[in-house]
């Protein structure tokens, strides 16, 4: 034979915080980077990895650089002229690094 217990609790949420469903905050995310691009500056602030290692172990990688690049349809503008900077859609580089994100890293276990 079971038991059941109910109980009531209760959950003061302060005043400076608001509890929303995921789905609508991820929206929310969504459309505060949309519509503007992001540098490498930005890149490698949001992933904490130097220039180098962004263009070593993602950009320049053959397979991934199918992906993201602009001219195939990606989420990045590759420069093509010394001088000019990558530029990044935030929205689907984002996508990339978190669909892309345990290949990225088994990859560099195997280095």
């Amino acid at each position: 034979m079971q038991q059941t217990i109910e109980f009531t609790t209760k959950i003061v949420v302060p005043a400076d915080k608001v509890l929303i469903d995921r789905t609508e905050y991820d929206q929310l995310m969504s459309e505060r980077i949309a519509g503007r691009w992001w540098n490498l500056k930005e890149i490698k602030q949001r992933t904490g990895h130097d220039a180098n290692w962004l263009k070593d172990n993602i950009l320049l990688v053959p397979k991934f650089r199918k992906i993201l690049d602009a001219d195939n349809g990606g989420p990045v503008f590759y420069p093509g002229v010394s001088g000019r900077d990558y530029q990044f859609e935030p929205v689907g580089f984002s996508k990339f690094l978190q669909e892309w994100f345990p290949i990225i890293f088994k990859e560099l276990k195997s280095k």
